[in-house]
């Protein structure tokens, strides 16, 4: 067979019809879905826990039902954050329900995961190609399903870091390489906007934008034009967020202490999913790095090299502000941080799929090793310990908690032997909150009061019971559609022969 008649595996799978690519990110989000729905069923508590009962009770609901709510307390900051989004699910989700179901607020948050994914997955098929697409969505399905972020699945209130992570790329999506006014552009533009209503560090898209932007005026002086209007935009964005980012003093103790924890916590926090082999991120920097290679040396570069250009970027600062916030001691990246570290890992796995041909294959063979290891220590973990202790503390806060709601003594909540037996880290404050009566008329896990929620939570409820059979539709839909046609399995047979 000539060497014009060989068709290579992508060239191939190119020919795929569409519906495949379709069924296969459906499948995605079903596998997503039903594995986080899995981690809820198991492990997700029915009590408030922690932050929630000041911002979503304290700072929202009460003054809802009281009828004192104004704007200003969707605006104020929690922390280092103004959560406006997650404030405005959890209001709308309390008006569906009648009741503060923070299962409820779970499975809708799985949602927002799995619906991120899919669409996540689409956009960077856009941009490289639906050639790759089988690779491509099953590592999304492969990141996302892990419970490497299981605190942010089973805390209602980290619906927080989705919405940072679903619009910090759709910003990058639109504005780092989009035409201006474009429909795309417009996305990226309110994306951009709402990054900055999540989490402190949703100001970092519109300050990749700028730094993508600057970099092709440098490359191409004559386009200067074209871009201005988008960095005067998220520079302005940028800016206003910072500055109105609240500085807490009780989390300096939190904070790097000195350079060498610093660049002790970044590497392991570069180095994500292997945080235990922290020289793991100078194997998962190379793809992005040879992606800006191709980019500076291209004439016209693609509008995919510009999105992972951003994509990896962004992930850096992310690492960074985690290690400077978070580092302590040189701390690697708790479970409820981890979600916006699979962005720059996913950006990476696009990235040696493009450069494949271009990078050392022991740099490849290196890169899988890593990754395998760091993905399967990480899950091995969490599946071993973590979730079955989180699941011992879900049950130990509902028992003392309804034990409280029952009987009034406040030795049930303050005899604790270990710091997350109640759900709040002040036993005076839980019983003030307990014995409120405007939240005990909305607290679902208080006996008697299920029967009073809507249909929101009978639904979740459907979900969770279903949330094994969810997943395993979702697996057997994506090896449906990952396996070809009998006819294109024997053409790469005679391809290779």
């Amino acid at each position: 067979m000539t060497a014009a008649t060989r068709a290579s595996p992508v060239e191939a799978t190119a020919n795929d019809p569409g519906w495949k690519r379709v069924c296969g990110l459906l499948a995605l989000f079903a596998i997503v879905y039903g594995a986080r729905l899995w981690i809820v069923d198991a492990c997700g508590s029915p009590v408030p826990f922690w932050d929630q009962w000041d911002v979503e009770w304290r700072k929202l609901f009460g003054p809802f039902l009281r009828g004192e709510l104004s704007l200003s307390h969707f605006l104020q900051a929690h922390n280092e954050h103004r959560v406006v989004l997650t404030r405005l699910l959890a209001l709308g989700l309390l008006q569906l329900d009648g009741m503060w179901d923070p299962r409820l607020e779970m499975v809708v948050n799985a949602a927002i995961a799995a619906g991120s994914a899919t669409l996540m997955a689409h956009l960077l098929l856009l941009e490289i190609g639906g050639a790759w697409w089988r690779p491509v969505v099953s590592a999304v399905a492969l990141l996302w399903a892990l419970p490497y972020g299981f605190e942010n699945t089973i805390w209602g209130i980290q619906s927080v870091v989705y919405f940072m992570v679903l619009f910090s790329f759709l910003a990058l999506w639109g504005l780092a390489c989009g035409p201006p006014y474009s429909i795309r552009w417009w996305i990226g533009l309110a994306s951009a906007f709402l990054a900055c209503l999540t989490m402190a560090s949703g100001f970092l898209a519109g300050l990749v934008v700028v730094a993508c932007r600057c970099l092709a005026i440098a490359l191409n002086r004559r386009t200067w034009r074209t871009h201005w209007l988008t960095l005067l935009v998220c520079l302005v964005c940028a800016a206003v967020s910072l500055l109105l980012t609240p500085h807490v003093s009780k989390h300096e103790v939190l904070h790097a202490k000195g350079l060498r924890y610093f660049l002790e916590s970044l590497f392991k926090h570069l180095s994500w999913p292997a945080t235990r082999q922290p020289v793991a991120f100078l194997l998962f920097q190379v793809p992005l790095f040879a992606n800006a290679r191709a980019l500076f040396r291209e004439k016209s570069p693609q509008p995919a090299r510009w999105f992972l250009l951003g994509l990896g970027i962004w992930a850096v600062l992310q690492a960074g502000i985690l290690a400077y916030g978070r580092g302590g001691l040189g701390w690697g990246p708790q479970s409820r941080y981890q979600d916006p570290l699979a962005i720059g890992f996913l950006a990476s796995f696009v990235a040696l799929l493009l450069e494949w041909p271009r990078i050392n294959r022991w740099i490849r063979y290196g890169w899988i090793l890593f990754a395998l290891v760091g993905l399967i220590q990480g899950a091995s973990h969490d599946l071993r310990r973590s979730l079955p202790q989180q699941r011992q503390h879900m049950l130990e806060q509902v028992r003392r908690c309804q034990t409280y709601v029952e009987s009034h003594d406040p030795g049930v909540l303050s005899a604790s032997l270990q710091f997350l037996d109640i759900p709040y880290p002040d036993p005076e404050m839980l019983r003030g909150y307990l014995d409120d009566p405007g939240v005990r008329r909305i607290l679902l896990f208080i006996p008697g009061q299920e029967a009073n929620a809507r249909w929101p939570t009978q639904i979740a409820k459907c979900l969770l019971k279903g949330s094994r059979g969810i997943l395993l539709l979702g697996i057997f839909g994506l090896l449906a559609s990952l396996l070809p046609k009998r006819g294109t399995l024997k053409r790469n047979q005679e391809c290779t022969s």
